[in-house]
Protein backbone atom coordinates (compact mmCIF):
# COMPACT_ATOMS: atom_id res chain seq x y z
CA UNK A 1 0.00 0.00 0.00
CA UNK A 2 1.60 3.31 -0.89
CA UNK A 3 1.19 6.15 1.46
CA UNK A 4 0.52 9.66 1.42
CA UNK A 5 3.64 11.85 2.77
CA UNK A 6 3.33 15.74 3.27
CA UNK A 7 0.96 17.61 1.40
CA UNK A 8 1.19 14.78 -1.35
CA UNK A 9 -2.65 14.91 -3.27
CA UNK A 10 -4.01 11.47 -4.21
CA UNK A 11 -3.34 9.84 -6.77
CA UNK A 12 -6.28 8.24 -9.73
CA UNK A 13 -5.50 4.77 -7.59
CA UNK A 14 -7.01 6.28 -4.45
CA UNK A 15 -9.74 8.21 -6.32
CA UNK A 16 -13.54 6.20 -5.94
CA UNK A 17 -15.14 6.19 -9.53
CA UNK A 18 -18.11 8.15 -9.95
CA UNK A 19 -20.92 6.53 -9.01
CA UNK A 20 -23.51 6.86 -11.61
CA UNK A 21 -27.57 5.94 -10.90
CA UNK A 22 -30.33 6.48 -13.91
CA UNK A 23 -34.11 6.52 -12.64
CA UNK A 24 -36.70 5.39 -15.84
CA UNK A 25 -39.17 8.80 -15.78
CA UNK A 26 -42.25 6.88 -16.77
CA UNK A 27 -42.31 4.88 -13.09
CA UNK A 28 -44.73 6.26 -10.42
CA UNK A 29 -42.03 7.06 -7.68
CA UNK A 30 -44.96 7.53 -5.36
CA UNK A 31 -46.09 4.08 -5.83
CA UNK A 32 -45.63 1.96 -2.65
CA UNK A 33 -43.41 -0.88 -2.83
CA UNK A 34 -43.35 -2.07 0.61
CA UNK A 35 -46.22 -1.61 3.42
CA UNK A 36 -45.73 -3.39 6.44
CA UNK A 37 -48.44 -2.90 9.36
CA UNK A 38 -48.71 -4.00 12.88
CA UNK A 39 -44.83 -5.69 13.03
CA UNK A 40 -43.85 -7.18 16.38
CA UNK A 41 -40.97 -8.71 17.50
CA UNK A 42 -39.86 -11.12 20.40
CA UNK A 43 -36.61 -12.12 21.62
CA UNK A 44 -38.15 -14.61 24.35
CA UNK A 45 -40.04 -12.34 26.77
CA UNK A 46 -38.25 -9.43 25.96
CA UNK A 47 -41.15 -7.47 23.07
CA UNK A 48 -38.87 -4.93 21.52
CA UNK A 49 -41.11 -3.98 18.66
CA UNK A 50 -45.17 -3.46 18.97
CA UNK A 51 -47.79 -2.37 16.44
CA UNK A 52 -45.17 -0.43 14.09
CA UNK A 53 -46.63 -0.03 10.39
CA UNK A 54 -45.01 2.03 8.04
CA UNK A 55 -44.86 2.18 4.21
CA UNK A 56 -42.00 2.58 1.92
CA UNK A 57 -42.50 3.98 -1.31
CA UNK A 58 -40.24 3.59 -4.77
CA UNK A 59 -37.21 5.70 -4.56
CA UNK A 60 -37.35 6.33 -0.61
CA UNK A 61 -34.44 5.89 1.37
CA UNK A 62 -35.26 3.97 4.57
CA UNK A 63 -33.39 3.08 7.66
CA UNK A 64 -34.99 0.85 10.94
CA UNK A 65 -32.66 1.23 13.90
CA UNK A 66 -32.40 -0.32 17.30
CA UNK A 67 -30.76 0.12 20.52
Amino acid sequence: MNELQGDAAPTAEATPAAIRATVDPQQDRREIVLRVTDLRKRYGANEVVRGLSFEIRRGDCFGLLGP
